[in-house]
C-alpha cells in the first residue's frame, strides 16, 4: 500500500479456475460455490477486515483509556473532583469530542475516495485543510471551556461541581487543540490503512500517561491541575508522535505544506457541518443524562447503589448491542459515499420524533430513570446511522 498504484482494501473474490468452482458474480445471476469453498472465503475476508479493525479498535481503546486513566488517579482526591472530573469529561469535552470527530468525518470520505482512485499526493492536501477547518472549530468552541460553570449550572448541574468543573475545564483547552490536529491525522492513515502505527503510538502515549498521572497526582500532590496537564501533555505526544510518523513514512501522501490547503475550504466546510449534525444527536444526550441523573457522588461512595444501577442496566444493554451490531457497517456506508447531509436529516429525526419522545414517556410517566435514557439513546441509533454510538459512555 506504499505504491503509486492504489488497492483496495478488501479485495472482490474472483473465479480462478472450473474445479474450484467458486461464486463468480455478474450482471444476471450467481453460480453455485460449494460450502468448503465459502467458507474459505469468508475466513479469507474476515482476517483481512480484522487486520484493518483491530489495529483500529485498539486505537481507540488506548485513546478513550487517557481519560478513564485520569478519573482513576482524580477518584482518590475526593469524590467532588471526581464529580466535577466526570462532569467536564462528559459534558463540556464531549461537546468538543462530538463537534470534533464530526467535522473530521468529512476527511474520512475524501481520503478514502482520493485513495481508491490513486490520487495519493491529495491525500496531504485535504489533511492540512481539515487542519484548518478544525483549529478554527476549535477557536469556536473555546468560549464553551472557558464558560463551564455558568453553562454546567444552566443545565442543572450541581453549583459547586459546576465551578470545580469550570476550572478543570479551562486547564483542558489544550485538548481541544489537540482534537483538532489528532483527527484529521487518524482518517488520513487509516484511508491507507496504516493503522498500526496508530495502535503502536496510541499504545505509547498511554502508557506514559498513566506514569505522568501518578507522579504529578500521587508524587507532586498537583491535583486537579496535575491531572489536566498531564492528560494535555499525553494527547499532544500522541498527536506529535501521529504527525511525526506522517512526515517521515507517508512520503507518497505527504509531499509538505501547501496553501492549497486554504482553496476550495466552502465545499469542504459544508461536508464537514453535515458530518458534525450526524453525531451531535450522541453529545445531546450526554447534557440530558448529566442533567436528570445527578449520580456520580452517590455512585462512587456506596458500592451497592454501584452494583444495583449496572444491575438494572446490564439487561438493556445485552439485547440493545445485539439490536445495533449493525449500525457500524451503516455509518461506514453512510460516510465512506458521502451521505452525510442525508444522514443527518435522519439523525435529527430519529432523536427528537422517536426517541426523545420514547425517553420522556420512559422517564416521565413511568419513572424508569436512567434506563429511560439508556432505552431513549438506543431508539435514536436504531433510526440511524451514526459513527459514535458508544459516546453516551465515554
Amino acid at each position: 500500500m506504499e505504491g503509486d498504484h492504489a488497492q483496495p482494501l478488501l479485495t472482490k473474490l474472483q473465479a480462478s479456475t472450473e474445479d474450484e468452482k467458486k461464486s463468480v458474480v455478474d450482471e444476471d445471476h450467481v453460480v453455485y460455490q460449494p460450502p468448503d469453498t465459502f467458507l474459505r472465503d469468508v475466513w479469507m475476508e474476515t482476517k483481512m477486515v480484522w487486520y484493518i479493525a483491530g489495529p483500529a479498535i485498539l486505537t481507540s481503546l488506548f485513546q478513550y483509556s487517557l481519560a478513564f486513566v485520569t478519573q482513576t488517579f482524580v477518584g482518590h482526591l475526593g469524590t467532588l473532583e471526581l464529580a466535577a472530573v466526570g462532569l467536564q469529561n462528559l459534558v463540556i469535552s464531549g461537546i468538543g469530542f462530538g463537534v470534533m470527530v464530526g467535522m473530521g468525518s468529512a476527511l474520512e470520505t475524501l481520503c478514502g475516495q482520493a485513495y481508491g482512485a490513486g490520487q495519493l499526493k491529495v491525500l496531504g492536501i485535504y489533511m492540512q485543510r481539515s487542519w484548518v477547518i478544525l483549529l478554527t472549530t476549535a477557536l469556536i468552541l473555546t468560549p464553551v471551556y472557558v464558560f463551564a460553570s455558568p453553562i454546567l449550572i444552566l443545565l442543572g448541574q450541581d453549583t459547586e461541581a459546576a465551578d470545580v468543573a469550570g476550572k478543570y475545564s479551562v486547564w483542558m483547552l489544550p485538548q481541544l487543540f489537540a482534537y483538532a490536529l489528532n483527527f484529521p491525522v487518524q482518517k488520513f492513515l487509516q484511508a491507507q490503512s496504516k493503522v498500526m502505527a496508530m495502535a503502536w503510538i496510541s499504545l505509547a502515549a498511554l502508557v506514559v500517561h498513566v506514569g505522568l498521572s501518578w507522579l504529578a497526582i500521587f508524587w507532586l500532590d498537583l491535583g486537579l491541575v496535575g491531572a489536566a496537564v498531564t492528560l494535555n501533555a499525553s494527547w499532544c505526544a500522541l498527536v506529535v508522535g501521529q504527525v511525526v510518523y506522517v512526515f517521515y513514512r507517508c512520503g507518497d501522501a505527504w509531499t509538505g505544506f501547501s496553501w492549497l490547503a486554504f482553496a476550495d475550504l466552502a465545499g469542504f466546510v459544508g461536508l464537514s457541518l453535515a458530518s458534525a449534525v450526524m453525531l451531535w444527536a450522541a453529545q445531546k444526550r450526554k447534557t440530558r443524562t448529566g442533567r436528570r441523573f445527578h449520580l456520580p457522588a452517590a455512585v462512587f461512595t456506596d458500592d451497592k447503589l454501584v452494583m444495583a444501577e449496572v444491575s438494572k442496566l446490564a439487561c438493556f444493554l445485552s439485547v440493545s448491542i445485539f439490536l445495533c451490531s449493525v449500525q457500524p457497517i451503516l455509518s461506514g456506508v453512510a460516510i465512506g459515499a458521502g451521505w452525510q447531509a442525508i444522514v443527518a436529516y435522519v439523525n435529527v429525526g430519529s432523536y427528537y420524533l422517536v426517541g426523545l419522545a420514547v425517553g420522556c414517556i420512559l422517564g416521565f410517566k413511568f419513572n424508569f430513570g436512567l434506563e429511560a435514557a439508556l432505552v431513549q439513546q438506543r431508539v435514536s441509533t436504531w433510526g440511524k446511522s451514526t459513527e459514535d454510538s458508544s459516546t453516551l459512555y465515554a
